[in-house]
Formats: structure tokens, sequence, C-alpha cells
């Protein structure tokens, strides 16, 4: 058993999740299948502030630089029906 804070989005069959939420150094992002593309982070005001290549089912996203805060991730690319996912930043 792992103790994290998580946020798991489903549009039925498919969901991906983020953990720790909120976080201050690092996301980690589990999508359901291989994808190919690149995830988008808004800030609450709708501005992309970074935007990373996503190649896998799994990988890290370095948000250490962030300021605090809350934000909205979105996957783009080959499969966007992937609804987006809030989370929160925090020093």
């Amino acid at each position: 058993d792992r103790d994290v804070t998580g946020v798991q989005t489903c549009a039925l069959p498919i969901c991906w999740n983020i953990h720790p939420n909120p976080a201050s150094e690092v996301l980690h992002v589990y999508l359901p299948k291989m994808t190919a593309g690149y995830l988008e982070l808004m800030d609450n005001k709708g501005r992309m502030v970074r935007r990373l290549p996503v190649s896998g089912s799994a990988f890290d996203a370095d948000i250490h630089s962030l300021p605090s805060g809350y934000y909205k991730a979105i996957l783009t690319g080959s499969d966007t029906s992937l609804p987006p996912i809030s989370f929160i930043k925090q020093d």
C-alpha cells in the first residue's frame, strides 16, 4: 500500500491519473495506454505555463519551478478524449 493522494479521472473505459496532489516537485503521470503527444499545464487563468512531450504510459513531470497555485493538466495529441485533471502546486 502507498500512502499518496492523487486524482484519477475516467471517461469510461479510459482512465488516467496524477499524484501526489498537492505536489511540490514532481507530478507522477499514469496513462491507460501508450500515448504520444503533450502534457500541457494551464494556470488558473487558462494560460499554458508548461508543455511537456509524452511518449509512453507513465512519466514524471517536473513542476518545481512553477509558482504555488491551482493548475489543470491537459493531454493533447493522439488521444484528446481524456478529460483534464486539476491539481495544486505548493512550495
